[in-house]
This record gives C-alpha cells, sequence and structure tokens, in this order.
C-alpha cells in the first residue's frame, strides 16, 4: 500500500513553474519590452546599412511590443506589470 506524500502547513505539495508566478512573467514581458524598444531605436541606423536589415529590426520590435501588449491587456495582467515596474523602479526587489 502506498502512502500519500503529506505536505506540511504553508508547504506546496508541487512547486509552482516560475512562469506560472506573475512576479516573474511580469519581469519577462519587462525584458522583452525593452528589448522591442531597442530594436526599434536601432531600426533606421540599419537601414542606411541595408533596407533588409532595417526592416528586420522594425518588424522585431513592433511584434515584442505587440506580445508585450497582448500579455499585459488581453490576459489582464496590466496591474501586475505596472506593480512589478514600480518596484523595480524603487529599488525594492
Amino acid at each position: 500500500m502506498e502512502h500519500a506524500a503529506r505536505s506540511t502547513v504553508g508547504e506546496s505539495p508541487t512547486p509552482t513553474p516560475a512562469l506560472a508566478r506573475p512576479e516573474v512573467s511580469s519581469i519577462a514581458a519587462l525584458c522583452l519590452g525593452l528589448a522591442g524598444l531597442i530594436h526599434l531605436l536601432i531600426a533606421f541606423e540599419h537601414f542606411a546599412d541595408s533596407p533588409a536589415h532595417g526592416l528586420f529590426m522594425l518588424i522585431a520590435g513592433v511584434a515584442q511590443i505587440a506580445w508585450v501588449a497582448a500579455y499585459l491587456f488581453i490576459a489582464g495582467m496590466f496591474a501586475s506589470g505596472i506593480v512589478t515596474a514600480l518596484i523595480l523602479y524603487r529599488g525594492k526587489y
């Protein structure tokens, strides 16, 4: 006969995946948004070298920012993203 694993008070029987925690997902979205902004800022420098390179940077930046917007607004994590940004800004995280 097998015994079920017992958990003590305050312990979770199974670990929570990292991306299921809102603070980790919000930090990932923040980093992706910054990467998108950087791609948009350097796109025009790349247009001078090659239109294809500039177009790629422009599309990459727009896609990354659109992904973050979808995460924040469609997934309902807007408040969590703001809280994480404020915590990071104040240096308490």
